[in-house]
């Protein structure tokens, strides 16, 4: 058995380095990661294309090219930066324990700002308050001792 095939990753386990094809003949077969073509790592439902041989303990896929990437497996993009253009998971900035915004971890730069909503707004001016008393406080406990 020579001949090339379709199917569809039916699992493969990248810790194990192997995993099935369910091909487009019904049948299953075995693959190993050694015998994948190029850098990717096959996933459940990647389309592929590969040549079968039959050994001991039976049908096996080898020179396995992935011709179609399953869009579900595909990891979501990453944000771009728009002031240094670098691919980036963007660091959210709290005050308070409140998310403010988030920049870029490479440049620094702001990436995104969030708008405070009028709970956060009200919280922060009651802080704000009661931190004007104790200060107020303690200036005049300290004034008439």
């Amino acid at each position: 058995m020579d001949n090339k095939l379709k199917g569809k990753i039916k699992w493969f386990s990248k810790e194990k380095g192997y995993g099935f094809i369910f091909g487009e003949d019904k049948k299953d077969y075995f693959v190993h990661i050694k015998d994948v073509k190029g850098e990717d790592i096959p996933q459940e439902k990647d389309e592929v294309e590969f040549k079968v041989i039959k050994n001991k303990k039976g049908l096996k896929a080898i020179d396995v090219i992935i011709i179609k990437k399953n869009k579900e497996n595909q990891r979501k993009k990453l944000a771009i930066c728009q002031h240094c253009g670098k691919e980036m998971v963007p660091r959210v900035i709290f005050t308070q324990g409140v998310p403010r915004g988030s920049i870029c971890p490479f440049c620094g730069k702001t990436y995104k700002v969030f708008k405070a909503s009028e709970e956060d707004l009200t919280a922060m001016y009651i802080i704000m308050g009661l931190v004007l008393f104790f200060i107020f406080f303690v200036i005049m406990v300290g004034a008439f001792s």
